[in-house]
C-alpha cells in the first residue's frame, strides 16, 4: 500500500540538488487524508527526476518536499512543501544528512553531492499517538490489518520515534503534552 510517497531534498543557490531522500507513508492520521503516522525510508528514481525538475523550472533553493499521491510508478503530484517536513526526522534517522550538507552550503562550503541513495533504505519512523489514533481509525473503517500494523510497529523496537529524543526531552514532552490536550 502507497497511501504516499515523496521525493525530499535539498537544492543549492543554483537550483541544483544536494541531498535527496525519498520516504514511504505508510500509516496517515487522519486516515482520509494527513500527515504522516508512520513512514520509511526508500528510494524513487521514478520520483525524483520530475520533483527536480518542478523545482529547478520554479528556480527554487533551499528545503523542498515534492509529495506524490500513490505507488511511485504511477504517482500523482500532490503537493510541494518549500520548508522543512513531518517527516525530516527519518531523514535524519536514516542517515541521509541533509542538515549537515544545509550548513556547509550556509557557510560558504561545496557540500559533497548525492546522486544516488546515500542513505538507509528500510528505516521505519512511527509517531506513536497519531498512530495510535490511525489504527483506531483503520479498524472502524474495516481496516484490521492497517490496525495491526500500527500495533506492530509500536511493539517493535526496530521502528523509531519521531518525536522522542533524549537530547530534547523538554520539547519532546511539550509535543506530548499538546498531543494529548487536542
Amino acid at each position: 500500500m502507497y497511501p504516499g510517497a515523496a521525493a525530499l531534498r535539498l537544492l543549492d543557490e543554483e537550483h541544483r540538488p544536494v541531498r535527496v531522500f525519498c520516504h514511504e507513508r505508510l500509516r496517515e492520521y487522519p486516515t482520509t487524508g494527513g500527515p504522516s503516522a508512520a513512514c520509511r525510508s526508500d528510494w524513487f528514481p521514478a520520483l525524483i527526476e520530475p520533483a527536480v525538475k518542478l523545482l529547478s523550472a520554479l528556480r527554487f533553493s533551499g528545503f523542498a518536499m515534492v509529495e506524490f499521491k500513490g505507488a511511485p510508478d504511477r504517482a500523482r503530484l500532490l503537493e510541494i512543501n518549500p520548508r522543512l517536513w513531518g517527516s525530516y526526522p527519518l531523514a535524519a534517522l536514516s542517515g541521509a544528512g541533509m542538515a549537515d550538507a544545509y550548513v556547509q552550503a550556509a557557510h560558504g562550503a561545496e557540500p559533497p553531492r548525492t546522486g544516488d541513495c546515500s542513505y538507509q533504505k528500510g528505516v521505519k519512523m512511527q509517531y506513536f499517538l497519531n498512530d495510535a489514533r490511525a489504527g483506531a481509525s483503520y479498524l472502524l473503517r474495516g481496516r484490521p490489518d492497517m490496525a495491526v500494523r500500527s500495533l506492530l510497529d509500536a511493539l517493535s523496537p526496530k521502528v523509531r520515534g519521531g518525536v522522542f529524543s533524549g537530547s530534547d526531552w523538554r520539547g519532546s514532552g511539550y509535543y506530548l503534552w499538546k498531543q494529548l490536550w487536542k
